[in-house]
């Protein structure tokens, strides 16, 4: 469930973000290691 908090909360910053978060998905990284990524990579 945490995890689709974080895809709902990258969704409604940018399309960017939450296309980039669906490329991290495909590397399988658990939520903990998603949360720990800089805001940066997410612009």
């Amino acid at each position: 469930k945490g995890r689709e908090e974080t895809v709902c909360q990258l969704k409604s910053i940018s399309p960017t973000a939450f296309n980039h978060l669906r490329d991290l998905q495909r590397l399988e990284l658990d939520s903990n290691q998603l949360e720990s990524l800089p805001e940066a990579a997410f612009q």
